[in-house]
């Protein structure tokens, strides 16, 4: 009998990718600091084998799904407004086919990066722009246990035992 645990596993990383320290000037004159975001969304499987000592081995991983999407320049500011930035990167998820259930804690994690750089952003002019990137990852992991195994084994031959009078 084989028996596998699954398990998700939500992996969100942020930074802000090398860049000239002043930023780069936009296109289009703004009064605030830009920020260029990329958002790379991955759903993956991980099947993995957990032995009886413990020892726990990969055994295969699969990317089912993959996509980048650089959003449109935005106004820095957009991040200052909890409402206005979960309703934007919300809508952004869903068009990336980000699961509903997920999207306020990605949301919380990037708003609360780019909050954290507002130093940074204070020493910029306006109009300048600088580049933000955050990988979002859905890790599906399948455990497949050999203790389980084993006692489920052991179980059953007691069991066996049992009904022919050996128990």
């Amino acid at each position: 009998m084989e028996t596998t645990h699954r398990c998700k596993h939500l992996v969100t990383k942020l930074w802000i990718p090398d860049y000239d320290l002043d930023g780069y000037s936009a296109s289009t004159s703004s009064s605030f600091v830009r920020v260029d975001l990329t958002i790379l969304w991955q759903s993956e499987h991980q099947w993995m084998n957990l032995a009886f000592d413990g020892a726990a081995s990969i055994i295969s991983r699969c990317v089912v799904h993959s996509l980048a999407l650089r959003l449109p320049l935005l106004d820095y500011q957009v991040f200052m407004s909890d409402h206005t930035s979960h309703q934007m990167l919300s809508g952004v998820l869903s068009s990336m086919g980000v699961d509903p259930n997920l999207h306020d804690r990605i949301i919380v994690k990037i708003v609360a990066f780019a909050r954290s750089i507002q130093n940074l952003v204070s020493h910029m002019d306006a109009g300048m722009v600088f580049p933000l990137q955050a990988r979002i990852r859905l890790v599906t992991m399948h455990v497949r246990n050999e203790r389980v195994l084993i006692d489920l084994a052991t179980r059953e031959s007691m069991i066996e035992n049992e009904g022919r009078g050996n128990g």
